[in-house]
Order: C-alpha cells, then structure tokens, then sequence
C-alpha cells in the first residue's frame, strides 16, 4: 500500500515536473457568483435603478473607473495601472485561482482599446473602448439604455466573465 502511493506521488510530481499534469487544479468560479458580482456593478452603474444604464450613467461610470485606475493622475494608464480593471471580478479571480486567465482577457482588452504602439493608454481612448463595446446604438445612431443582460454581452465584459469559467 505505501509503495503503491509513494508511486503515485512521485508519478504525479514527475508529470507535474515536465508539464504533463498540473500541481494545482484551478477551479471555475460558480456562475451565481459571476452574475452576482455582475448585479453589483450593474446596480452601480444604474444610478436611478430603473434596470437600465443611460448614457449620463455610463459616462460617469466610465469616468470614475478611469480616475480610479489613473493612480499617477496624468490622464493616462500605463499597463500596470489597466490592471485594475475589475469589474469587480477581480477578487473571485483571485480566490478561485483564476489570475492567469484574468489577467490574460485583461491584456486583450488593453492591445485592443490602446492606440498602437504606445506604452500607455488616454483617457480618450479608455472613454472610447469602453463606451463603444458597452453601447447600443438605435436606428438613429443614438445611445439606446441598456439592460443587465445587454451589459453582460458588453465584449470586454464577456471576456473578463469567461476567464472565470
């Protein structure tokens, strides 16, 4: 019986050793969890709680994050200060030991929202990223209010929330 588990042992850390099988199997954060967090935000977000963002709200949403973020308080966001975007998914990332997939959507969003070649990002091109992957637009080229689910399908919002999965 020892010998058999002192097998088992030394097979899975030999596996381990040479990528094969992983030490640490990294959970999915259970989806009520997800939405929960979800909900919060949204409910941030939707200042008069009508159940719908509008366009004022989503402004001064994406106006609070960006200060937030800007620790150097320059009006840009270098790399570092990007990665706290949460969304308030950052703590279960933590938690459930999903920081590499977080941080991985996260760089995706940053390549994507930044202007090519520049090490940092404006508070223009944050305002710009944001509102276009967060905005639904009505036949007359207007900003329509959107609801929780219309939030979740949000690009950025759908990759943060898949990181955790």
């Amino acid at each position: 019986m020892m010998t058999c588990l002192k097998w088992m042992i030394s097979s899975s850390l030999t596996l381990a050793a040479i990528g094969l099988a992983p030490l640490h199997v990294q959970a999915a954060v259970p989806a009520g969890e997800i939405d929960q967090a979800m909900w919060a935000v949204f409910g941030i977000i939707d200042r008069n709680g009508n159940g719908r963002i509008e366009a004022v709200e989503l402004n001064r949403y994406v106006a609070n994050v960006f200060a937030a973020m800007d620790t150097a308080r320059d009006g840009r966001l270098t790399r570092k200060e990007f990665d706290g975007l949460s969304l308030g998914l950052l703590p279960l990332a933590q938690r459930h030991g999903r920081m590499a997939q977080y941080a991985a959507a996260r760089e995706r969003i940053w390549t994507r929202w930044r202007n090519r070649g520049s090490a940092t990002m404006s508070r223009a091109k944050f305002r710009l990223g944001a509102k276009n992957e967060l905005s639904k637009v009505g036949a007359r080229g207007q900003f329509m209010a959107l609801t929780f689910v219309e939030f979740k399908q949000a690009r950025f919002v759908r990759e943060l929330t898949a990181s955790l999965r």
